[in-house]
């Protein structure tokens, strides 16, 4: 026996007999380390109702589970206990009567305590998918029979636009626009599959019935701006902005993210104090960025953008009010409404807020600079996001090709007997 901590966690190693080890907490009675043969460390309470014998689990060792929280976890499931409650017995009947509409809001209440690098933002796209699409087609049925095949109409029903609708929002005159289609079902199909799994290690079902569903497959789209459409771009902003159809800080963030390669969130809510003037960079802490903590360098003309914006709030881009000496202290919004103005006035059509980030990424491939540079500019985390790029830079492949297509022609106009 010996206390349950970290580094007894760690040594802790599979019985090369391949029976199950134990390993008893000394100071928290019937709290307890289970090893299994397979190597897999979960985390366990043993206690008594009457005469029986009963084993609740905690969970398998690892997020969120630790030996502190799950220590923490045992304390209460043994108070519980010793005042006359049965935790498993309680835990069975909540998973067999939980339905899928009440699994998505403990998931929107808990989960974010299990995942705490999670973005509000992310959380907030996550409840909308939940609750747009799989809580009315899914919602009245019990978590723990949901099948395979139950997944799968799901996916198939969200894709032919089942869920769709346009209906009144809260505000005066708004709408809520619930699109469908397939990528709306690949999209929800992850959000369901991450909320099924965590639902797994708390113990809410006993296993993952979206794992094995393949979800459909979208075409990424690629579009980028030309050197002709950027400068009928700065026109078209320009233009905009006299005639009042674009916010002149809504056009400030168009440039700026064609300049940096941010992205859109990373601009429209950037506040004044994660901004370096001395050193030229953006310094963006972990919760702000898709990828973490960023310092994004930027350049002169960037800086001119910033200097431009009054100082009325703590964000660089505040909410648009008629009274622009009000402080408002919330970021900026309608940038989409603007950007369509914009692209319908250059003659550019197809292109989203994002592409410019996209852009950003072609004219640094197209200028020779590296795909590991570009990577590090952007924010990536991983080499193979970059990659995406790699096809713009086929100059030297092009040459290629250009030099032998003229070689076998060379040789097949060649006289008899020459090279």
């Amino acid at each position: 026996m010996a206390k349950i901590l970290k580094r007894i966690v760690d040594a802790a190693e599979p019985d090369p007999n391949g029976k199950e080890i134990k390993i008893w907490d000394d100071e928290l009675k019937g709290f307890v380390l289970r090893v299994r043969p397979n190597g897999a460390k979960m985390y366990m309470v043993f206690y008594r109702v009457g005469h029986r014998q009963r084993w609740f689990t905690i969970g398998r060792h690892g997020s969120p589970w630790t030996p502190e929280t799950a220590r923490r976890k045992a304390e209460d499931l043994l108070y519980a206990a010793r005042n006359g409650g049965d935790p498993q017995e309680e835990k069975v009947a909540t998973r067999e009567g939980l339905t899928v509409a009440q699994l998505i809001d403990l998931y929107m209440e808990q989960g974010p305590i299990d995942k705490p690098t999670k973005r509000a933002t992310t959380w907030q796209t996550d409840r909308s998918n939940l609750k747009s699409h799989a809580e009315p087609l899914l919602g009245r049925k019990l978590a723990a029979s949901l099948t395979s095949n139950d997944i799968a109409d799901f996916q198939r029903a969200v894709a032919s636009g089942k869920t769709a609708k346009t209906e009144k929002s809260g505000k005066k005159r708004g709408r809520v626009i619930v699109k469908g289609g397939v990528g709306t079902a690949k999209r929800t199909m992850i959000t369901l599959a991450a909320m099924l799994q965590w639902a797994v290690r708390r113990g809410y079902v006993s296993a993952n019935p979206a794992k094995g569903v393949a979800t459909f497959k979208t075409q990424k789209r690629e579009r980028y701006l030309s050197t002709d459409e950027v400068k009928r771009l700065y026109v078209a902003i320009d233009v905009c902005t006299d005639k009042g159809e674009a916010h002149a800080s809504h056009a400030s963030i168009f440039r700026i993210l064609l300049l940096t390669g941010c992205r859109k969130s990373e601009i429209a809510a950037l506040t004044w104090d994660e901004i370096d003037f001395q050193r030229k960079a953006l310094v963006l802490p972990e919760f702000r960025s898709k990828t973490g903590a960023r310092r994004i360098p930027f350049s002169d003309e960037v800086l001119r953008e910033f200097q431009a914006q009054p100082r009325i709030s703590d964000f660089v881009f505040p909410a648009i009010k008629t009274d622009r000496t009000a402080k408002d202290e919330r970021p900026t919004v309608g940038l989409r409404r603007s950007w369509l103005r914009v692209c319908k006035a250059a003659k550019i059509e197809g292109v989203r807020i994002h592409d410019l980030r996209h852009s950003f990424a072609s004219f640094a491939v197209e200028q020779g600079e590296s795909l590991y540079v570009l990577g590090k500019a952007l924010g990536h985390r991983k080499a193979s996001t970059t990659e995406r790029y790699a096809h713009l830079r086929d100059d030297p492949v092009r040459d290629l090709v250009e030099r032998i297509s003229k070689h076998v022609a060379a040789a097949r106009s060649a006289p008899d007997g020459g090279p």
